[in-house]
């Protein structure tokens, strides 16, 4: 499990394709692991995606462990936030620092 995740921690929406901008955060409540199944069992109806998207985004990873992020308060930017660079499907851990030079 990445060692940055934690409860409490913020969790930033990226938006990848055209914009390539942060777009909105939301505050971690939980950090696990679990199959897909037991994702849909759990959380079918709180996912952030469709059942097809969540299909398409396990594809061949079926039973494997996934992180499971549940987050809480999750809102949308007025104005997103330019990166300086793409940001990977893995994601980027912010430092305080680097939250605040992006406000600026």
């Amino acid at each position: 499990m990445p060692r940055h995740l934690r409860v409490g921690s913020r969790l930033f929406f990226y938006e990848s394709q055209s914009r390539k901008e942060i777009v909105g955060e939301a505050r971690i409540i939980e950090v696990r692991l679990g199959t897909d199944a037991e994702v849909l069992a759990r959380y079918s109806d709180r996912l952030f995606l469709t059942s097809t998207e969540f299909e398409e985004y396990v594809g061949n990873r079926k039973g494997k462990q996934l992180l499971i992020l549940v987050v809480e308060n999750p809102k949308r930017y007025k104005t997103p936030m330019k990166t300086a660079k793409p940001i990977t499907m893995s994601g980027q851990y912010m430092t305080l620092e680097a939250y605040r030079a992006l406000q600026a």
